[in-house]
């Protein structure tokens, strides 16, 4: 329990959550409201500690500068209007939390000490303040926390002191764990160690006793441990430190547990005990390089294997014929990269295999995967792979007396490596597999599989797809946006020069990217917004459209791009003979001479195009080179037909020597072809392939430069304007 401490005695008994604090049973926190703090000469006491009989304590003391607190309550005689409260819990809460400081309004499990400020204790031998010069300048206050069971002698508890005056919270005491955290081991050896301590013989003795280290022996090897842990709190050590390799026996121990004690017991003298392992036997393969996982593994029920990437020295190569066949122990193994081939029969009815972790096993065939190596594995339901081919009539995942295929493909790389092959996607020598192929990502993101807290062959997590039911269409879970059958990929591009960008000139832009079109996607448009978020790597503007992303595509019809898409791919559109119309206000094509053409409009980007006849293009482009282009020795029929209508945001397009097309034998396409400085020639105008954009219904002003305006519709269509009659 916790205890207020005045003149070095114990008083005052606080309420059951206190005693719940220090016996590990579930409390309710104690809330405080805080106002803004002010910045006093008010701090903890580092290291101080408690001088008993060897009882288990822990003291947190605050102080605070006298003439400050004097002064704040308006005199000595009014210091009862003002309290110190202390607030303790034990650190491990800070750190389950990610807390690394905490106030009144902390959701943790803590108790406030409340003193008075009138309580307080001066500086002497029991306070022990050693990096203060001048005590007799603060008051003191003491918190004990005290009687703390055998099992947390060594936890940590933490502390820090709030100053409250009429009700008003006024300042918080800096947190440190280096300051602020100590265990009753901590303090005791503080005091035995204190060469000033003062301490009775008896005292000592009974101090020391407090802050004892006891020896626990594992198969030989000696761990040290403090008096009230347990060595659960060491199974990592442990691990780390037995089992390994046996050259001698050519076997690899997995440590598994301890006999003769609970390690969930608090370690209270010397111990020896007994450690449990599992056995996993390894061969020397025929190249005397390489080693195999060999028959004759010794498991205990429930094993979990994973296989090192070397033994003796020399790498892991595969699993032998027959290793685990009819093993009912192994319940998980994880293969290295490493291993590339399993023998036949290898896993055969392994009853209790759940899942099998092999990146390194490839395609499904007698070199990688030997014939009935998954036989009958009744319990298994999750492999992981970086490719697995299938084939209609080779036998390797064979369900044998099992009803129905329940096994999960986990894929680590590209879902297209993987091929179950047979009838409806699974071969029927193969029918353990469910079919469901799942793949990667390092986030936890709908619709993918990663590591559970990201730790490579530890447990799988799967998030369920997408629920677009959220507000906007978003994801319910991960706040993504749907996609509505348009591939992206959230990456960085480098355009081939820069662009201004306020007051700065940019080249490299990251957001997302679009790579085409998913099975999905219905209709013949495809409509691209200026915001995406894949539900990974937030909201981003959609920056470009990847090389080849719609090559060949003879359904679309109309592609409309947001002015934050700066970039189209090599090919992108190349021979999209159904498409009509692209609206790209944003990419910026700007030319160091007419024969090598544009710079963010890649090569073939419009190449063979054939049914082309608008484009919606910045103010600012330059066209030439082979982006523009139909071969006319395969579509001998075509006749140019593409009209250009130049963008403007500001409302008003104007020509310019800033928006040119080159119509010459790589950029046959064009209608217009405005070479002077950016003005159609009147021959040109007069063919209707050049629109400057007007938002509003143009002038007469306007009429007298072209008679070629136009604007977008309601519905985002590219409509000309009407000259009105004379």
């Amino acid at each position: 329990m916790i205890k207020a401490i005045k003149n070095k005695k114990l008083v005052g008994i606080l309420s059951a959550a206190t005693i719940a604090l220090v016996c590990g049973i579930s409390a309710t926190a104690t809330t405080i409201t805080a106002n803004a703090s002010v910045d006093y000469d008010f701090t903890m006491v580092k290291g101080a500690y408690v001088r008993s009989n060897g009882d288990a304590a822990i003291r947190f003391t605050s102080k605070i500068n006298k003439a400050q607190l004097n002064e704040l309550v308006g005199g000595v005689e009014n210091l009862a209007n003002a309290k110190i409260v202390t607030l303790i819990t034990p650190t491990r809460y800070l750190d389950e939390k990610g807390i690394t400081t905490f106030d009144s309004t902390t959701e943790i499990l803590m108790e406030p000490v409340e003193m008075p400020a009138d309580e307080f204790v001066v500086n002497s031998a029991n306070i022990r303040d050693p990096e203060e010069t001048a005590p007799e300048n603060y008051y003191y206050y003491n918190a004990v926390l005290y009687n703390i069971q055998e099992a947390n002698i060594s936890r940590k508890f933490s502390a820090r002191s709030y100053l409250e005056v009429n009700g008003e919270i006024i300042d918080y005491t800096p947190f440190s764990y280096e300051d602020n955290s100590r265990s009753a081991w901590e303090v005791a050896r503080a005091a035995l160690d204190d060469e000033n301590n003062g301490l009775s013989d008896t005292e000592e003795t009974a101090i020391g006793t407090l802050c004892a280290t006891y020896t626990v022996t594992i198969d030989d090897t000696p761990f040290i441990v403090k008096r009230g842990e347990r060595l659960a709190w060491y199974e990592d050590t442990i691990k780390a430190t037995l089992g390994g390799e046996d050259t001698t026996a050519l076997t690899y121990n997995y440590y598994r547990g301890l006999q003769g004690h609970d390690n969930t017991q608090s370690i209270t003298a010397d111990t020896t005990l007994t450690a449990t392992y599992d056995v996993v036997q390894f061969s020397l393969n025929s190249d005397n390089t390489t080693y195999s996982v060999a028959q004759g593994s010794v498991l205990n029920k429930g094993a979990e294997i994973v296989i090192p990437e070397t033994f003796n020295g020399q790498k892991v190569t595969s699993v032998a014929a027959n290793a685990f066949v009819n093993n009912q122990d192994i319940t998980k193994i994880v293969l290295p990269n490493n291993v590339k081939t399993i023998g036949a029969g290898a896993f055969s009815k392994a009853w209790c295999l759940e899942t099998v972790v092999m990146p390194g096993v490839g395609d499904n065939g007698a070199l990688d995967l030997g014939t009935n190596a998954f036989y009958n594995c009744g319990a298994l339901r999750e492999i992981v792979v970086n490719k697995l081919r299938t084939t209609a009539d080779y036998q390797v995942f064979a369900s044998g007396d099992v009803a129905e295929g329940k096994v999960d493909v986990y894929c680590l790389g590209n879902t297209s490596n993987v091929n179950l092959g047979g009838y409806n996607g699974i071969s029927v020598q193969n029918d353990l597999l469910s079919g469901n192929v799942y793949t990667y990502s390092d986030a936890q993101a709908c619709g993918y599989w990663s590591w559970k807290d990201g730790v490579y062959g530890d447990e799988i997590v799967y998030t369920p797809p997408h629920d677009y039911t959220g507000k906007n269409n978003t994801c319910l879970y991960c706040g993504a946006q749907d996609a509505k059958g348009i591939l992206y990929e959230y990456g960085t591009i480098t355009l081939q020069d820069t662009l201004q960008v306020g007051a700065e000139r940019v080249q490299e832009f990251t957001g997302y990217i679009v790579k085409g079109l998913q099975s999905t996607h219905t209709g013949t448009e495809v409509i691209i917004p200026a915001v995406y978020n894949d539900g990974i790597n937030g909201e981003a503007s959609v920056i470009a459209v990847a090389s080849n992303a719609f090559m060949r595509n003879n359904t679309i019809v109309k592609v409309t791009l947001p002015q934050t898409v700066l970039s189209i791919g090599t090919s992108a559109f190349y021979e999209c003979t159904a498409l009509t119309t692209v609206i790209m206000p944003g990419v910026v094509d700007v030319f160091r001479d007419v024969t090598t053409g544009g710079m963010n409009i890649g090569d073939n980007a419009f190449t063979n195009c054939i049914a082309l006849e608008t484009i919606v293009i910045s103010t600012a482009n330059q066209i030439a080179g082979q982006k523009f282009f139909v071969n006319t020795g395969t579509y001998t029929d075509y006749t140019a037909k593409l009209k250009v209508y130049r963008y403007d945001a500001d409302g008003k397009a104007e020509f310019s020597a800033t928006c040119r097309f080159y119509k010459h034998n790589q950029a046959n396409m064009f209608i217009t072809n405005t070479q002077n400085n950016g003005t159609p020639t009147e021959s040109e105008l007069a063919n209707g392939g050049y629109y400057l954009y007007s938002a509003e219904a143009p002038t007469a002003e306007d009429w007298a430069k072209t008679a070629y305006w136009w604007h977008y519709d309601a519905n985002g269509n590219v409509v000309a304007w009407e000259k009105p009659v004379a």
